[in-house]
């Protein structure tokens, strides 16, 4: 037992297990939020639960304490809120309840959160830092004050009957039926992130391939040499024939000319004759 007694009482302390906190620097109504969605909750499911809050994953639902705050749709818009420090707190006494029930010898798998409060504990009075305005505080001394409250905390496990155990396996089982139907039902967002390694691995395979035929290419050039010796020869052989034939043409247009050129001069000749 610590300085203060629990609300909570039963015949046999051997099946409980309990933890406690006070002069806690938080609120006792965020407190007493998150009391009231873990309860009846196994260990585990508490705290994923908590964990989630301080992630902000997933908000705390607000069943009092809760003028105008605002709705969430993660909750199915209802009113939330992600009670951080409030939720940290929580887990710390989560933890020790749980080690306190592992000393006991009680199964941690058999119990679940029977009971969690928090109390409003000293109001100590403190000056306001900043003055807000005269609409929200009014005028007066006692707009100068804004006291400085700390509050306490409790929490309870204790066996769960077998009904509650069966629902929190259900829900689980319902959780991961309902990630794998997800999971299958959407293969398009696996088969896009498995698309950019495939096409990676066509482009090594086209590169393998024109690496191939280059080397290939370059392989039958070299197990050929005299095919391609033979070929040039031939080449060679055939431009020079073709500048013999070019050759004769060129010889036997100028021996046209000289005979052309001398018929020429024959018949300048016989002109000459003739004047004389």
């Amino acid at each position: 037992m610590g300085l203060y007694d629990f609300s909570y009482q039963v015949k046999d302390e051997k099946q409980v297990a309990r933890a406690q906190a006070y002069d806690l620097d938080a609120s006792y109504k965020d407190l007493a939020n998150i009391f009231k969605a873990i309860k009846g909750k196994t260990i585990a499911q508490g705290k994923k639960i908590l964990e989630e809050c301080i992630s902000f994953k997933k908000a705390i639902p607000y069943v009092k304490f809760h003028k105008n705050l605002g709705h969430r749709s993660e909750l199915g818009g209802r009113k939330g809120r992600y009670p951080k420090k409030e939720a940290k707190i929580v887990l710390v006494l989560l933890k020790s309840a749980e080690a306190n029930a592992n000393y006991k010898g009680l199964d941690p798998k058999t119990l679940v959160i029977r009971q969690g409060a928090s109390y409003k504990q000293n109001s100590m009075r403190r000056y306001r830092h900043h003055f807000g305005s005269s609409i929200t505080l009014g005028y007066g001394k006692q707009s100068i004050w804004a006291s400085y409250e700390t509050c306490r905390a409790e929490l309870v496990l204790a066996k769960g009957s077998g009904k509650q155990l069966e629902r929190a396996l259900v829900k689980e089982s319902k959780k991961l039926a309902g990630n794998q139907k997800r999971a299958k039902a959407t293969p398009g967002k696996v088969a896009t992130a498995t698309t950019k390694p495939k096409a990676d691995e066509k482009k090594v395979e086209k590169a393998k391939a024109l690496i191939h035929e280059h080397n290939h290419e370059t392989g039958s050039a070299h197990e050929h040499p005299h095919s391609h010796e033979g070929h040039s020869h031939e080449g060679e052989g055939q431009a020079k024939e073709h500048a013999n034939e070019h050759g004769e043409k060129r010889d036997h247009s100028h021996s046209e000319g000289h005979e052309h050129g001398s018929g020429k001069e024959h018949s300048h000749e016989g002109h000459e004759h003739a004047r004389k």
